[in-house]
């Protein structure tokens, strides 16, 4: 009969990694976004109304 523990414990850790991993790759999108949209969209000065 298998561990449970191991299976649990290797189970929360590739859920964490897999997370981890996704909240870096959405952070590096929304950075990246706001510079191609502030480049292309609007300027820093119209911002200011």
């Amino acid at each position: 009969m298998t561990n449970i523990g191991t299976i649990v414990v290797g189970y929360s850790v590739t859920i964490f990694s897999v997370g981890f991993y996704a909240a870096w790759i959405v952070r590096r999108g929304v950075l990246i976004g706001k510079e191609i949209g502030i480049g292309s969209q609007t300027s820093p000065t119209d911002e200011t109304d």
